[in-house]
């Protein structure tokens, strides 16, 4: 229920660097107040979804996540991440969770969102971009079923995706939140509705 940044007491020791398994491995943060840390995360070779989740308040990442290992990288409650990542596992913004990053990139280059070349969000979960400018050609893939919400929130700044939008429900919303302008906002394989 404590973590901090390296060198200070917390549930998971006073080190710089955390090793998540490829296999599934995942940091639980089950603090009742917001937090951040300054740890760097490694995801060691694997076939499964490691993670990163806060199940309260909202989580701060401001160290890096690396490795090859996974085939999606998880993250479910109210994640904000800062970092230069380079982990190359899609990333998956898990149902009912809110994932926030200051900058995007494209496909191979390091960012918040790792290297990965798609961004996977699922129902009722939200992507908030809070840059000023950003643009990726990473395709979106909508994971809902059932009628649901799908979010891109950009709160002030403007978000351009270059990659295709595809997925969702025939019953479900994909929803454009916050003041910033989505551009374009809809793509061609979309099953789901604006």
């Amino acid at each position: 229920s404590i973590i901090a940044d390296a060198g200070n007491p917390s549930g998971i020791g006073v080190g710089q660097t955390v090793f998540l398994s490829g296999d599934g491995g995942r940091l639980r943060y089950t603090g009742t107040t917001a937090a951040s840390t300054n740890r760097d995360f490694v995801v060691t070779p694997g076939s499964g979804q490691p993670g990163i989740l806060s199940l309260s308040d909202t989580l701060t990442l401001t160290g890096t996540i690396s490795g090859s290992g996974g085939a999606f990288m998880e993250f479910r409650g109210s994640i904000e991440i800062t970092g230069t990542n380079t982990y190359t596992a899609t990333t998956n913004v898990q149902t009912n969770s809110t994932v926030i990053i200051p900058q995007i990139t494209n496909t191979g280059v390091a960012g918040p969102l790792g290297t990965g070349d798609t961004i996977f969000i699922g129902p009722n979960a939200t992507l908030r971009f809070t840059g000023a400018s950003g643009a990726t050609n990473r395709e979106i893939f909508l994971t809902s079923t059932v009628d649901v919400d799908e979010t891109i929130d950009v709160t002030t700044g403007m978000l351009t995706l270059n990659g295709d939008i595809v997925g969702g429900h025939s019953t479900s919303r994909f929803v454009k939140a916050g003041g910033g302008i989505l551009s374009p906002l809809a793509a061609k394989d979309r099953t789901n509705r604006v």
